[in-house]
């Protein structure tokens, strides 16, 4: 679909317009955003990434509709590998780390577009881990958590770690759990180490200005004093990051235009229905229609909205929405019905 101009939020209308596809016969990817899409909160209601579970309905549908022809991805922020921990739903295909990423086997695969800059990354950050952290861990741990005292905890998220890439692309410093009066303080001793690493390189400029795009500093949206969640990255800067991945999962596996680190998997989709909750999501809509328009039609993406909270997000560029993480868990397990009637 060509993004509406009036955006239904009647599920029976998603689910008419999926049947229709089903009938006619379209080979079918569901593509999913998993925070605030197909998520339940934890213990901690939301502070700790660690606690976070899929929600059991939406496995249940997701599980019943792979059974199909009709294939399932995941597209989210998080790494490959926790992806993969949180769902347990075997051979479902995996892209992590907002699209830069692909999990498959076990083994993190990472865009060529940061190859040329691998060792560099890993030196930034694993100097500001090391710097900042004592603590010691065995193997690939992806998640660290970092005890401050009476101040709270930070937990350390290591995305999409390599035997290429030890300490992974990018590191998210969650500070949810910490005493917001020290958080600022800690975002400057973040941004203290990084700089120390970038001001001791001997590369041109013009390469040291492409690292800080391939792993730059990524503060929040909002103050660090502020209450509530609040997250630092050392990344990948890049708004459209999620579209990127979304497009390379649109090409046919022997496009000269699909990257390696999607080689390996599946093509051949005539219909993507992308299911998210964000803006980065919003962005990723926006590209699949565009790559619609490339394709002639012969590739077809619908956007479905997960609205959760009252964040500002740019509706208009989807083309259903849904009201929150229960009422999509409910939406899939009626598709994966729609999926049992017509590919028993």
């Amino acid at each position: 679909m060509e993004g509406s101009q009036s955006i239904s939020s009647d599920k029976q209308d998603i689910l008419n317009f999926i049947e229709q596809l089903l009938i006619n016969n379209e080979k079918i990817i569901l593509v999913l955003d998993f925070d605030q899409t197909i998520s339940l909160d934890g213990l901690s209601k939301g502070e700790d990434p660690r606690d976070s579970q899929i929600d059991p309905v939406v496995k249940d549908a997701l599980i019943r509709i792979k059974k199909s022809e009709v294939d399932v991805a995941i597209l989210s922020a998080r790494s490959g590998q926790k992806i993969v921990e949180i769902i347990q739903i075997p051979d479902t295909i995996i892209v992590g780390t907002l699209g830069w990423e692909t999990y498959t086997l076990g083994v993190s695969f990472v865009s060529e577009h940061f190859l040329a800059f691998k060792d560099q990354i890993t030196k930034i950050l694993k100097h500001i881990r090391e710097s900042f952290s004592k603590k010691k861990w065995v193997g690939s741990e992806i998640e660290i958590e970092i005890d401050l005292g009476k101040d709270g905890k930070i937990i350390l998220e290591r995305k999409a770690v390599s035997n290429l890439y030890p300490e992974g692309i990018m590191h998210n410093y969650n500070l949810n759990m910490v005493n917001p009066e020290k958080r600022a303080d800690l975002v400057d001793l973040l941004s203290k180490y990084y700089f120390e690493v970038i001001d001791s390189l001997k590369e041109t400029p013009e390469f040291i200005n492409e690292l800080k795009r391939k792993c730059g500093l990524i503060p929040d949206d909002h103050s660090p004093e502020k209450e509530g969640w609040y997250s630092f990255q050392i990344g990948p800067i890049s708004q459209q990051a999620k579209a990127h991945g979304l497009i390379q999962l649109m090409r046919e596996p022997n496009d000269p235009k699909r990257e390696s680190y999607f080689k390996n998997l599946p093509g051949g989709f005539t219909h993507l229905i992308y299911f998210g909750d964000s803006n980065f999501d919003i962005a990723a809509m926006q590209a699949g229609h565009n790559e619609e328009s490339l394709t002639k039609g012969y590739i077809d993406l619908t956007g479905v909205l997960i609205e959760e909270g009252e964040e500002a997000v740019k509706k208009e560029l989807a083309d259903f929405k849904i009201r929150g993480v229960s009422a999509n868990a409910q939406l899939l397990d009626e598709i994966a019905a729609l999926v049992d009637k017509y590919h028993p």
